[in-house]
């Protein structure tokens, strides 16, 4: 721009000057090239931190994912920001029986590969089922379904999901033997409307579930027995048509003021074979 100014001013365009021919012929272009030059490596850099900022990224949230709920990361890896809202929900919460005294006995070490062994294989079994792992609590579990759009699915889901994690805790126990004590899980599910968002203080946030429903479902898992899968009769009426129950006297729980009915879960029912599918024999 300085050289332009200098040279090329409405006086000395009147009068021709070899000096003028000169920069037109050598300078110019050169400083043309040097832009041009300059411009390709400001873009070729910007290509190449592309895809490191890319590899950054995938695994700033593979590091993130066993931490935090998919929400969550989701929030911070792509900067947006949760809405809460109001869902129908049906919520579980397990715990196993008798294994404080058991992890007194034992050293830090086995303790924690106990425990992660046991969270690892319900938590593959929930994703099976389709409930979303919202926490643990030590040996505890808690497990949301709400994905589906069908609450009577939602609640189906759910209670087989139950069956089939106190079936594997049984298969689980059989090798803790050697650590001297039986393992036995209590489950607890209630179904209902939950508020639904990320809670906490500035310096924490998590995702999570609150509301009646929630606190339905844990205090009913305080009341089941060793091995017992207790639902509320919201989530009865949801799975009739899928699993066998019998009805359990109400009971009354902390923070509740009325009593809650309640059903312990036997067993999913025999699938029925239409009739047009049997073949009699002669």
């Amino acid at each position: 721009g300085g050289i332009c100014a200098a040279f090329f001013t409405p006086e000395h365009a009147v009068v021709g000057s070899w000096i003028q021919e000169a920069i037109s012929v050598f300078v110019l272009p050169g400083f043309n090239g040097l832009v041009v030059f300059l411009c390709f490596r400001y873009t070729s850099t910007l290509v190449d931190v592309q895809p490191s900022a890319g590899k950054q990224h995938a695994l700033l949230k593979h590091r993130i994912r066993p931490y935090v709920s998919d929400q969550v990361l989701f929030s911070i890896t792509e900067d947006q920001a949760i809405a809460s809202s109001r869902k129908h929900l049906t919520v579980f919460f397990s715990e196993i029986e008798g294994v404080t005294r058991l992890m007194d006995q034992l050293n830090e070490n086995t303790i924690t590969r106990l425990l992660n062994e046991y969270l690892n294989e319900m938590s593959k079994i929930a994703r099976r089922y389709g409930g979303t792992v919202d926490k643990y609590m030590g040996d505890g579990v808690m497990v949301l379904f709400g994905q589906s759009k069908d609450v009577s699915r939602d609640a189906i889901s759910c209670v087989k999901m139950a069956l089939a994690m106190r079936d594997k805790l049984a298969e689980l126990a059989l090798s803790w033997q050697c650590f001297g004590r039986d393992l036995h899980i209590r489950i607890g599910i209630h179904s209902g409307f939950c508020t639904v968002g990320k809670f906490g203080s500035a310096a924490r946030m998590e995702y999570t579930a609150i509301g009646s429903t929630v606190n339905r479902a844990s205090r009913l898992e305080g009341c089941a027995h060793t091995d017992e899968i207790l639902i509320s009769s919201a989530t009865y009426k949801l799975l009739l048509a899928e699993i066998i129950c019998h009805a359990k006297p109400p009971v009354r729980v902390k923070g509740i003021d009325t009593p809650i009915d309640i059903y312990s879960v036997n067993s999913t029912k025999p699938k029925q074979i239409p009739l047009g599918n049997v073949r009699l024999l002669n």
